[in-house]
């Protein structure tokens, strides 16, 4: 599929142990009481935005440094967020405006009783396996580890990003399908950064990476064993941007502003993918090397109602969720049928 026909059809990625303890000592400070003073007025202007320092996290800051925030009139200030879910608490204490990260967080977060809306997307996974120049996320192993197949994988230790998230989820469901026992699995958290140093060490197996840390470590001399987004379901979707429910309900200007940025941020990158290379390098403090060769997300301006089910569907399988979520209450804002 061509840049331009990707462009064209878009026209028409938590925790629930401890995101529940940060939720229920921040619910102790926030309930009966509102937000914070930004969101106590409606259509507020000045907004924080979490935002994770990986390459699908390009349309914020391209949003940003182009000036379509400011044209939208909103004042936005980006803030590093180590993952989705770490940002929940402060997005409910009024912290920041806008959480970004992936879909299961959002769905997590309504079981714990906090009822989060998606205002605006960033990407998906590949349209096909064999497009192997949009394939951002890998479980990746040392040359000289044994694991030649996924197989290989039964019984071993990968790192993840977050335990009980899209990591874990996702690599289950794309193993499963390659005959993996994956209730022999063993997952341990650690921070992409931090990932590729303990496998260099052997304190882990196999670990799961997203660019630009894929592209980093295949420099390292890792090899991916497998592909887990596309793998688990092709068009995954996997980036959104979210605010709490009472944030929407008084400021439905302000997230529709929020929005037509975002998508015209995104229009802007698939109009010529090098953008999000240069973005990657200039905004995001990706090295050169890195973003000259990394595999770019896909980028889109809404999902499938059919992919964030079967996201849902397969979170819950893995025990990442206890019931169906309500799609249209945290995600009705950027579905294709809406």
């Amino acid at each position: 599929m061509t840049v331009q026909e990707r462009t064209n059809r878009r026209r028409t990625v938590v925790r629930a142990g401890a995101l529940g303890a940060a939720l229920v000592a921040t619910l102790g400070l926030t309930t009966g009481c509102g937000s914070s003073s930004a969101s106590s007025e409606s259509n507020v202007k000045d907004l924080k935005v979490a935002v994770m320092n990986l390459a699908a996290s390009a349309p914020y800051y391209v949003a940003q440094e182009k000036g379509y925030f400011k044209d939208a009139g909103l004042n936005v200030k980006l803030v590093s967020a180590a993952g989705a879910a770490e940002g929940v608490p402060p997005l409910v204490s009024g912290t920041i405006q806008v959480g970004s990260g992936n879909l299961i967080t959002v769905m997590q977060a309504a079981e714990q009783g906090i009822q989060l809306t998606s205002i605006a997307t960033t990407n998906e996974a590949a349209p096909s396996l064999d497009d192997i120049g949009h394939k951002t996320s890998a479980v990746m192993v040392r040359p000289d580890s044994g694991i030649k197949s996924p197989k290989d994988l039964e019984g071993k230790t990968i790192a993840v990003n977050a335990l009980n998230g899209l990591g874990d989820a996702t690599i289950k469901a794309s193993l499963v399908k390659q005959g993996v026992d994956v209730d022999s699995l063993k997952f341990t958290e650690l921070t992409f950064p931090d990932m590729l140093t303990a496998i260099d060490a052997k304190r882990v197996d196999a670990i799961w990476e997203v660019e630009p840390f894929v592209m980093a470590g295949k420099k390292a001399g890792l090899k991916p064993i497998s592909y887990n987004f596309e793998e688990a379901a092709l068009r995954l979707p996997l980036g959104v941007s979210f605010v709490t429910k009472q944030f929407a309900d008084k400021n439905p200007e302000t997230i529709k502003k929020f929005k037509q940025a975002m998508d015209r941020a995104i229009d802007y990158l698939n109009e010529d993918e090098q953008r999000i290379r240069d973005a990657g390098v200039s905004v995001a403090k990706i090295s050169p090397e890195v973003a000259a060769k990394m595999a770019l997300p896909d980028m889109t301006t809404s999902f499938s109602r059919e992919s964030v089910q079967s996201l849902a569907d397969l979170s819950k399988e893995y025990g990442l969720l206890k019931k169906d979520p309500d799609l249209d209450a945290q995600f009705g804002l950027v579905l294709e049928d809406k």
